[in-house]
């Protein structure tokens, strides 16, 4: 089953992770993604949205409710869960994703 779907809604857009939602937005200036940090806690332990916020709120600390994906990688670590590997190869073809989106965008412009 493919574990990414995307339902676009102009710059944002929301992707499903075995059927849990985490939303996100690609900023073609910085060129990296920005995933809802509650999203992704939700889909690591597999809780719904408020238990998740709960959660996020203990860890939060310094961070914003958003993180580009290389602090998306360092959460993931930090929370002990099963879907640690599946998540962080899903993360890996979204983007690979992208870069091919954007690579067609780029070639189309010559």
């Amino acid at each position: 089953m493919d574990k990414r779907i995307v339902i676009e809604n102009q710059n944002k857009q929301l992707l499903l992770f075995e059927e849990k939602q985490v939303r996100h937005v690609w900023d073609s200036d910085t060129e990296k993604f920005w995933l809802s940090i509650v999203d992704v806690v939700a889909v690591l332990t597999d809780s719904v949205y408020q238990t998740a916020r709960k959660y996020w709120k203990v860890l939060k600390g310094r961070l914003i409710d958003v993180a580009d994906t290389e602090q998306i990688l360092r959460l993931i670590q930090s929370i002990p869960s099963k879907k640690v590997e599946p998540l962080k190869l899903w993360l890996t073809q979204v983007g690979r994703e992208q870069i091919d989106i954007d690579l067609l965008d780029f070639e189309e412009d010559e």
